[in-house]
């Protein structure tokens, strides 16, 4: 139908800039994979004027590493889906 052409080009289309972007990688099933370097893209995120993130699931436990005044200033949101990434965004 014309509402799944246009939820099927909403995800590879989220997909295609978090890819250009380097900032994660999906599973062919559509599974958010773990990143590296968690704290220092939070710092960035800050630097940048993000106030609300997107991290793996998987990264969860490396927030243990990220200085608490940076998480205050951040809403941080673990995901494991790309369709819990466009809930997320509300598309």
């Amino acid at each position: 139908s014309a509402k799944d052409i246009e939820y099927a080009r909403l995800v590879f289309e989220a997909i295609r800039i978090g890819m250009e972007q380097g900032k994660g990688e999906v599973s062919l099933r559509g599974g958010v994979m773990p990143i590296g370097g968690l704290p220092e893209k939070l710092m960035a995120a800050v630097r940048a004027g993000i106030r609300t993130v997107m991290i793996p699931k998987d990264n969860e436990e490396d927030l243990e590493d990220v200085a608490e005044e940076v998480k205050r200033q951040l809403t941080i949101v673990p995901v494991s889906s790309v369709s819990q990434v466009l809930e997320e965004t509300g598309l």
